[in-house]
C-alpha cells in the first residue's frame, strides 16, 4: 500500500539523457512519502510483536509475563537511567526531541507489557495506569510546539495511552454504584479526563502535518465520545 503515491504530490518536469520526459518527485512530496513508509512499517512491526502477546490465553499470558519479568525490570532501569527532559534546556532541540520520543517509547513498552494481565492483576493495571499517565505527563514537561516535526510513531504511543485511559474510565464507571456518587471514582475520572484532553491537545499539534497522527486523533476521539 505504501508504494502507491499520494494524489497531492507535486512533480517537477525533467528530461532524461535521451530527451524523453521523466517525472521527478518534489523534495517535499518525497519526504512526506518517506515519512508514511517509515510510519507504516514501524506500526506494522509493533502490531505483529504485541499481537502475539495480547492474543494469548490467561494462563499462557501469565507464563509469558513471568518469563519476561527480567525484561520488565530492565525497562524500569532503562527509564530511570534516561536523561531528565526538564534538565535539558540548553541541549539542542533535535536531541530533546529524540529523548522525548525515547521516554515515550519506554513507557509505552511498559504499558503494553503489563496490559497482558491488567484485567486479572491489580498490580499490572496500576503499572499500566502509571505508564499511561507518564506518557501524557511528558507532553507537559517540554514545549512540544517547538519541535515543529516529530517521528510519526509517537502517535501510536499516544493512542496506546489514550486507549488504556478510556478503558480505565469505563471500568471506574462500572464501580461507581459500589463506591457511591460522591466518591474517589469521580475524582479519579476527572484526572483521567484531564490526561486524555492533554494527550488530544498534543496530537492536534502534529496532526496538521502528519496524516497518520491526524487519522489516529480522529479515531481515538471517536472512541472517547462513546463514553458520554
Amino acid at each position: 500500500m505504501h508504494n502507491i503515491p499520494t494524489m497531492n504530490e507535486v512533480h517537477t518536469p525533467a528530461y532524461g539523457t535521451l530527451g524523453e520526459p521523466i517525472t521527478v518527485l518534489h523534495p517535499a512530496a518525497s519526504a512526506t512519502e518517506k515519512e508514511r513508509i517509515i510510519a507504516f512499517w514501524t506500526v506494522y512491526a509493533m502490531h505483529n510483536c504485541w499481537g502475539v502477546a495480547l492474543g494469548m490465553q490467561a494462563n499462557e499470558a501469565a507464563r509469558f509475563t513471568e518469563s519476561f519479568a527480567p525484561l520488565g525490570d530492565c525497562m524500569v532501569r532503562f527509564i530511570t537511567a534516561l536523561s531528565n527532559i526538564i534538565t535539558l534546556e540548553m541541549t539542542l532541540l533535535e536531541s530533546i526531541r529524540s529523548i522525548f520520543v525515547t521516554h515515550t517509547l519506554a513507557h509505552t513498552a511498559s504499558l503494553r507489557l503489563n496490559a497482558i494481565l491488567a484485567d486479572a492483576k491489580e498490580q499490572s493495571r496500576d503499572k499500566c495506569l502509571a505508564a499511561a499517565l507518564a506518557i501524557v505527563g511528558l507532553t507537559k514537561e517540554v514545549d512540544i510546539q517547538d519541535f515543529q516535526q516529530i517521528n510519526p510513531i509517537i502517535g501510536t504511543f499516544w493512542v496506546s495511552a489514550c486507549q488504556f485511559l478510556i478503558g480505565e474510565v469505563s471500568r471506574l464507571r462500572t464501580l461507581r454504584p459500589i463506591w457511591g456518587t460522591e466518591s474517589m471514582s469521580d475524582e479519579k475520572e476527572k484526572e483521567l479526563f484531564a490526561a486524555l484532553e492533554q494527550c488530544f491537545g498534543a496530537m492536534v499539534i502534529f496532526s496538521l502535518d502528519c496524516p497518520l497522527i491526524s487519522y489516529q486523533l480522529t479515531k481515538i476521539q471517536h472512541d472517547f465520545s462513546r463514553l458520554n
